[in-house]
């Protein structure tokens, strides 16, 4: 049996090796002027963010760029920069020149910027991912430990410039962090307010075409919701072979972090808002109408 480490390193070449024969199967097949639909997965890390940007990533007519792939800066700017995007221009540029029908990106540090990001890439939708927010303090705690979500929410009191996590935030979010944020706090419950605050944006973007993807519907009925992300893509779903990778063990494993009661009173409505938004996609996708929520009616 293979060590984890060997186990990574051969799952990584695995799909060096998927890549490059997909990098050939596109240039054969598609040329760079092909009509192309852009797909963009936002919201918080730890949210299925990178479990969806696989999925797309396995589908041969698709190319997925991680959150540090060609779209990003990269790590010689700095830790704070490496997965910021390169001027939305030239991001443009990029893509347009792309052998597929099919572009997926994963900018989530840019999700403050989805309204202008849109405007430079006419056509291009969002896919907002999201979970339930003790699972992702769990997660995102075994993953980065406490320095980096202190740090964030240290930027909007002090409203850094250039940060991305305070960026083009609104004034009562901006005020709820003021009001919550104390560096003594459990670190579950700076963890979930970093969670609310990313997720308060999605509230913004009722004019937008956007769709909610939340991650345990996601693990636990993977086919039933990568096909409604393709609908609304507007791509016909390539098969199952693009969620094999999927698995629901992690779902609910957060369950018993302690958040704090006040937290915990302004996470849960943020939850039921989200849901909300999605329950109302499907119901228009039953009625056949096109799948961009009606986000004003669910913000108050």
């Amino acid at each position: 049996m293979l060590s984890k480490k060997a186990a990574r390193i051969v799952k990584r070449l695995r799909g060096d090796a998927f890549n490059a024969a997909k990098a050939v199967y596109q240039r054969a097949k598609y040329r760079p002027d092909c009509p192309k639909s852009i797909g963009l997965i936002m919201g918080f890390q730890r949210s299925g963010t990178g479990m969806l940007d696989e999925a797309f990533g396995r589908d041969w007519s698709c190319i997925a760029y991680s959150e540090d792939g060609g779209l990003a800066i990269g790590e010689h700017a700095g830790l704070q920069m490496r997965w910021r995007w390169k001027d939305y221009l030239k991001v443009a540029e990029i893509l347009g020149r792309q052998r597929a029908p099919l572009l997926i990106a994963k900018p989530l540090v840019e999700s403050q910027w989805a309204e202008f990001i849109l405007q430079i890439l006419p056509g291009a939708k969002i896919i907002w991912a999201y979970r339930h927010y003790k699972d992702v303090a769990l997660s995102s705690q075994q993953r980065f430990g406490p320095e980096p979500i202190k740090f964030n929410l240290r930027s909007v009191i002090e409203d850094r410039p250039r940060h991305w996590f305070c960026e083009n935030l609104d004034d009562e979010t901006r005020q709820t962090v003021a009001t919550y944020f104390d560096e003594s706090r459990p670190i579950w419950d700076l963890w979930a307010l970093g969670w609310y605050v990313r997720n308060s944006y999605v509230f913004r973007y009722s004019h937008l075409p956007v769709i909610m993807s939340r991650y345990e519907s996601l693990v636990v009925n993977p086919e039933e919701e990568m096909r409604r992300l393709y609908a609304f893509l507007g791509r016909e779903y390539p098969g199952n072979h693009v969620i094999a990778h999927m698995h629901f063990r992690s779902v609910n494993r957060g369950k018993d972090v302690p958040i704090s009661d006040d937290i915990a009173a302004l996470c849960d409505p943020m939850l039921a808002r989200l849901d909300a938004l999605r329950a109302s996609q499907y119901a228009n996708d039953a009625s056949g109408a096109t799948v961009t929520p009606a986000l004003a009616s669910s913000a108050g």
